[in-house]
């Protein structure tokens, strides 16, 4: 009669076990099942945007990463899954950077789902006696402040008067002026002479 034998693949080609490395015998029928997949759809700031077939129960985080990751411009904590028009946040940067495993950061996905990184559109921008003024990235995810600001246009010039430092921000509809002591920083370690830098200073 009629008899199916299960085939233990990983054990016998990963670990060597050959329990189940049946000998075959003439009109013997091998089938190999494929896994369950799903097709999702990777776009904006990530290495590789496109079409993956990945197995059913992958995660976002896994999805990301087969297509080689994020960008420096990506908004990680602005990803989202659009699922046949439903909008389902998730917080990659807390998947990727804090090691959150947790539904709401690395949501499973399903067949159709199409994951969207956007661009972190936050910048600010620097003029006068630095070394490459311009506008910057604010990256995501960490406090972003003046000295960080300052290395990232390629440090002050030799010209530069460190006793003050003003940054020009917008808080509503009125342009705000905030002079900063960063010499105090710069010499006795002062952090209040080193704030946070936001979007469009």
């Amino acid at each position: 009669g009629e008899q199916t034998l299960p085939i233990d693949l990983p054990a016998l080609l990963h670990r060597g076990d050959q329990r189940t490395n049946y000998p075959l015998q003439p009109g013997d029928l091998l089938s190999i099942q494929q896994k369950p997949a799903i097709r999702v759809a990777i776009v904006g700031e990530v290495k590789k945007p496109g079409n993956y077939d990945l197995d059913a129960g992958t995660r976002a985080m896994q999805a990301v990463a087969e297509a080689e990751g994020v960008t420096e411009f990506a908004a990680l904590k602005r990803a989202f899954i659009d699922r046949k028009g439903e909008i389902i946040p998730f917080n990659l940067y807390r998947a990727t950077v804090q090691g959150d495993t947790s539904e709401s950061a690395n949501p499973a996905l399903q067949d159709g789902d199409v994951i969207v990184v956007p661009q972190n559109l936050q910048r600010f921008a620097i003029v006068g006696q630095v070394n490459r003024a311009g506008y910057y990235l604010i990256p995501e995810g960490k406090p972003f402040l003046l000295s960080d600001a300052i290395a990232q246009a390629g440090g002050m010039t030799s010209r530069a008067i460190t006793s003050t430092v003003t940054i020009l921000r917008m808080e509503g509809d009125a342009q705000t002026l905030q002079r900063v002591p960063y010499q105090q920083f710069l010499k006795r370690g002062n952090l209040e002479a080193n704030p946070p830098i936001k979007d469009g200073d």
